[in-house]
């Protein structure tokens, strides 16, 4: 099957539109100060360092909103342990969950969490606060909802590592690089 040259042009264009859109996202998103909302409700934590969001320090955050199915991507989060357990070695990094469950799910996500035995903090937002004080994070594209913050809260790194290798390698020389930055060691080699 042969495909017309006017077609071909077409496709090219709305796949160059799509990554220039995807790269002013980017931009715009590591272009601000993540900031989090003091009305987070703190559901589990079991041996993690007690996060306090109050301070900036490098966080592996995880957010999950209303658009994904809540109830799938807890079932998901035990992929993040190893990554939640580098809080472990570095004391100053923190890895978190925040969930923004619709109303109508909010009592049984709370409820599947409280069951759950994750090693990391979950946090729960009844009031959809992170997403109002963060209005620079793309909502409808769970892309973005997973990213490194560097020492400023700037997110360094976006995307899921637990997605793919290519973006665990990622994931891992930009964790070196932010530690590094402020302690002065070499964790990873990529």
């Amino acid at each position: 099957m042969r495909i017309a040259p006017s077609i071909l042009i077409i496709l090219l264009l709305v796949t160059g539109c799509q990554e220039i859109r995807v790269g002013m996202r980017m931009k715009r998103f590591t272009s601000h100060k993540v900031v989090f909302p003091e009305s987070l409700i703190k559901v589990q934590g079991r041996d993690s360092n007690d996060v306090d969001l109050s301070i900036d320090v490098p966080r592996l955050v995880v957010y999950v909103d209303s658009s994904d199915c809540s109830s799938c991507r807890l079932n998901n989060l035990m992929y993040y342990t190893d990554y939640a357990s580098l809080s472990k070695v570095f004391p100053v990094f923190q890895f978190f969950v925040i969930i923004f469950p619709d109303s109508e799910s909010e009592d049984n996500i709370i409820k599947n969490i409280s069951h759950r035995s994750f090693p990391f903090d979950v946090f729960v937002d009844l009031e959809g606060a992170f997403s109002k004080k963060n209005p620079f994070l793309p909502q409808r594209d769970s892309r973005y909802h997973c990213f490194l913050l560097d020492w400023d809260q700037h997110p360094s790194m976006v995307g899921d590592p637990t997605s793919s290798r290519k973006l665990d390698v990622l994931f891992n020389k930009t964790f070196n690089q932010i530690i590094t930055k402020q302690l002065n060691v070499v964790l990873f080699r990529a």
